[in-house]
């Protein structure tokens, strides 16, 4: 009996000691704030038709309307509008509709000068893995608990 509790044993010291690891790495310091937020993305569009302030506010009022837009910014003078929404409220499909919605404006490719230097150093790992690894460590975290936030 006793070579059947040391196996039991070394099972779970190979299974157990990573997850206690990866427990108090997750608890070493408290979770960023952004953890706590639904994620925010940001899309801008060049409005052609787009005239007077009050055509801008017609718009700004109809796009605040739809949920999970979180803020407009509408410039009339050069046709240019900012938007910040939650991406798993509203897709970027509905906010195009919604700006062509009575055909009084489209949607143009905004003009954008890019910058044609060396792009410096890339990170070796994509964003999707890190992004992968910190709501690992959110959901393991305890002192979220603690927190005023959560």
């Amino acid at each position: 009996m006793k070579p059947l509790s040391k196996r039991i044993r070394w099972i779970l010291l190979i299974f157990l000691l990573p997850f206690l690891g990866l427990v108090v790495w997750a608890n070493w310091e408290e979770p960023p704030l952004s953890a706590y937020f639904p994620p925010v993305a940001w899309a801008s569009y060049q409005v052609v038709g787009l005239k007077t302030a009050d055509q801008a506010s017609m718009l700004d009022d109809r796009l605040l309307r739809i949920s999970g837009v979180h803020s407009c910014n509408i410039n009339p003078q050069n046709q240019f509008a900012i938007l910040s929404y939650n991406p798993d409220e509203v897709g970027e499909d509905r906010l195009r509709q919604a700006f062509t919605q009575e055909g009084m404006f489209r949607l143009a490719a905004p003009q954008w000068k890019t910058w044609e230097g060396d792009p410096g150093p890339q990170c070796p790992v994509p964003a999707s893995y890190i992004e992968k690894i910190n709501r690992l460590k959110f959901a393991l975290s305890v002192r979220k608990f603690f927190s005023e936030y959560y």
